[in-house]
Order: C-alpha cells, then sequence, then structure tokens
C-alpha cells in the first residue's frame, strides 16, 4: 500500500498546483507554529502521501524529493 501512495507521490510532484497548495498550507502551518517551516513542510507532505497528519512519532516514509521540493519554494516564498 506504502508504494502506491508514493507512486501518487512521484506523479503528482510536478504538478505546480498540488506544488503551490503544499507551500501555501506549509507556509501557514510554520506562521501558526512559530516559524518551524521544515516540521511544516514534513507534515504537509505527510498529509499528502498518506491522507492523513503526522502522529508525535510517525516513522513512515515520505517522498523525500517532494518534500525537498516543498521546503526550497517555501523558503523562497518565505517572508522571514
Amino acid at each position: 500500500m506504502m508504494m502506491c501512495a508514493n507512486r501518487e507521490l512521484e506523479l503528482t510532484e510536478s504538478d505546480p498546483a498540488v506544488l503551490d497548495a503544499l507551500v501555501a498550507k506549509a507556509l501557514e502551518l510554520s506562521a501558526s507554529a512559530g516559524g518551524e517551516l521544515e516540521r511544516s513542510c514534513w507534515m504537509v507532505v505527510h498529509e499528502h502521501g498518506h491522507g492523513v497528519k503526522p502522529t508525535e512519532y510517525d516513522i513512515r516514509e515520505i517522498d523525500e524529493q517532494l518534500y525537498l521540493k516543498v521546503l526550497e519554494t517555501s523558503r523562497s516564498r518565505s517572508v522571514c
């Protein structure tokens, strides 16, 4: 089942609308979480891939390339 989730991420990774939505969500979450951008990006990519928000000790894998792209784009759009 995890392969299906990862495969779905690979297919949507290049979609600018998906990237924009994830970045917007990460920036919003980061602003309300005291500026924890890396953690916020991880959380939104996790939710995108697994369909649920991560729990505190969640160890399920995420698409690292998608995470890095969301993080990079979020940093470039961040006002801080």
